[in-house]
């Protein structure tokens, strides 16, 4: 099964301990992704997901979840 969306950029963990994926979805836009719960949906947060830049969408996570959060380029997989 391939993933409607591009691939991962870069990614956090809220205080909480939600995840968020910031992912390339056309070349000009990227997609903000937030985790899944325990029974595979995706966490429902208010937050816009398109955004033009990575920049954009980093700083609405941070004004979202009012706290600066740590992003780090995903772990390649083996």
């Amino acid at each position: 099964m391939t993933d409607p969306f591009g691939p991962v950029i870069v990614e956090a963990t809220t205080p909480e301990g939600h995840s968020i994926r910031i992912r390339q979805f056309t070349a000009t836009q990227v997609y903000l992704e937030t985790g899944y719960d325990r029974k595979g949906n995706e966490r429902y947060l208010e937050i816009r997901r398109l955004y033009k830049s990575v920049r954009g969408a980093r700083m609405a996570a941070a004004r979202f979840f009012e706290v600066s959060l740590n992003w780090e380029r995903p772990q390649k997989e083996a």
